[in-house]
């Protein structure tokens, strides 16, 4: 089966009058996202934290509907202040939303710390949409549908257990490590929405595109040589962005609230989208997460 026929066979012919809110929408598996959604006329608010590239994807996602309705908004989940700028522009302007895609996020990059000073990946791929979530979820309560919103995480949480004395890593830590934990974090970040406000109008779901060759797993390794051997060797085992990006797009099908999401292939490396049961180890302690989580975001906005 070919991408194309995938997006035939079970997605809707026309998105019109659906909107979809997408994180780090200007490259990888949020724009390819993107580019389906544009594609079937579904109304698109592209989240960047990189203006120019966002005006970029802008123009290549008009090139493939010259019709498509495209809002660029700015948004870094590493800074307290822009994130509560966005959700402020969402709730003022209320920006209609049935699908929100918690995409955007950082891996495996060196030891460095947000403008909270949060180490980087902790504090963009949690703490930060942790904020983002609870600014938004009030308004999604309040809007007169079903709204749909999906979490990342990866692949990597079956290998590394989340470590809580390492929550917060110092320069000695691994970057894989720890950018393993922000994932965990993720998933018990996105059992913790589901949990709350499971008999609501808002809807949450998880899912892990596998092995996946994008710009952001090229940009984690330093050495160069290493770099292009990788490029080389994730070309031919790792599926690429069109294909990966189908299981984000599984969250428009009717499939069920709390659904988890992944590659049906071996390993769950690479493949088209299959709903896998959340396992138990994966959300030990999730309510912890929360608490270190939403205590962090007090204790730094004071």
């Amino acid at each position: 089966m070919s991408v194309q026929r995938w997006i035939n066979k079970y997605l809707p012919s026309d998105l019109s009058g659906e909107s979809f809110v997408i994180t780090g929408a200007n490259s990888g598996i949020g724009f390819e996202l993107a580019k389906i959604v544009a594609k079937l006329n579904g109304t698109l608010y592209l989240a960047v934290r990189n203006k120019q590239r966002g005006e970029n994807a802008k123009k290549e996602l008009l090139e493939i509907n010259p019709k498509a309705n495209i809002t660029l908004l700015e948004l870094d989940l590493s800074d307290f202040n822009s994130i509560d700028r966005f959700t402020d522009y969402i709730i003022k302007n209320n920006i209609d939303i049935d699908y929100l895609y918690n995409n955007a996020g950082v891996y495996r990059l060196p030891y460095s710390l947000t403008k909270e000073g949060i180490e980087i990946q902790t504090g963009t791929n949690y703490i930060g949409t942790l904020l983002l979530m609870n600014n938004l979820i009030d308004y999604l309560r309040k809007l007169p549908h079903q709204v749909k919103v999906g979490f990342v995480n990866s692949v990597t949480t079956y290998y590394y257990k989340l470590d809580f004395d390492h929550f917060f890593p110092s320069p000695k830590d691994k970057p894989i490590h720890t950018y393993a934990n922000s994932k965990t974090m993720t998933t018990h970040m996105f059992y913790y929405f589901y949990k709350k406000y499971e008999n609501t109008n808002v809807n949450f779901y998880l899912a892990h595109p596998g092995s996946t060759y994008t710009p952001l797993i090229a940009k984690g390794y330093k050495n160069h040589a290493i770099k292009l051997l990788g490029r080389k060797f994730m070309k031919i085992f790792f599926h690429l962005p069109p294909k990966a990006c189908l299981v984000y797009a599984n969250m428009i099908r009717n499939i069920p609230n709390g659904s988890y999401t992944g590659p049906r292939g071996p390993l769950q490396m690479s493949g088209y989208p299959k709903i896998y049961k959340i396992k138990p180890k994966q959300i030990k302690n999730y309510k912890k997460t929360i608490e270190i989580g939403i205590e962090t975001i007090d204790e730094r906005r004071r």
